[in-house]
């Protein structure tokens, strides 16, 4: 007769315990090792997957100096690990907006270092249309940081183009003069 679960039991099991705390260990990779933000696109993408692994201070580096004068780094991570709206930015959430939409390939360009890139999420039953405006960083900053210049997210443009504060309303289609890119 045998008691509990013997040998090979107590083996699997330690080695199932071991490898939970293993994977446990593991992290993601680095977004500014994986994505290339020379694209307005990538540059989106790599903002989303900084979120949804955590790594909120390349997130918030990846605003312009505009969005990040607009919000800080402490509400801005709160805002986007409880998925909540911040005021300073109308009242639809950075998460439900930028990392859980449906990002298209789709950009509108107002000039050379403004693009904005369509995106789609559910507001209820409602899919809302909305674009992610982006600019262009400047080539002497690029420069003195050794690299091409990067594409940042501006919150600012965004939310001024898409909502007037206090309403979920997107605006379709993109604003006058702007020119359709694919």
């Amino acid at each position: 007769m045998t008691e509990g679960w013997g040998r090979r039991g107590s083996a699997t099991s330690t080695v199932l315990l071991l490898a939970v705390l293993a994977a446990g260990c593991a992290h993601c990779p680095v977004p500014e090792r994986i994505f290339d933000r020379a694209d307005p696109h990538n540059a989106l993408t790599a903002f989303a997957y900084a979120v949804e692994t955590g790594d909120y201070r390349f997130a918030y580096d990846t605003l312009t100096p505009k969005s990040r004068e607009l919000i800080t780094f402490s509400k801005f991570r709160f805002a986007l690990r409880w998925g909540l709206s911040a005021p300073e930015l109308g009242n639809v959430s950075i998460r439900k907006l930028i990392v859980d939409s449906k990002r298209k390939r789709s950009q509108y360009r107002k000039d050379p270092r403004h693009v904005g890139v369509e995106v789609e999420y559910l507001e209820g039953t409602e899919v809302i249309k909305a674009l992610i405006w982006l600019e262009r960083e400047p080539e002497a900053e690029a420069e003195t940081l050794e690299r091409i210049p990067i594409w940042r997210l501006d919150l600012k443009e965004t939310f001024e183009q898409n909502w007037t504060p206090g309403t979920p309303a997107a605006v379709p289609s993109p604003p006058a003069g702007v020119k359709t890119a694919r």
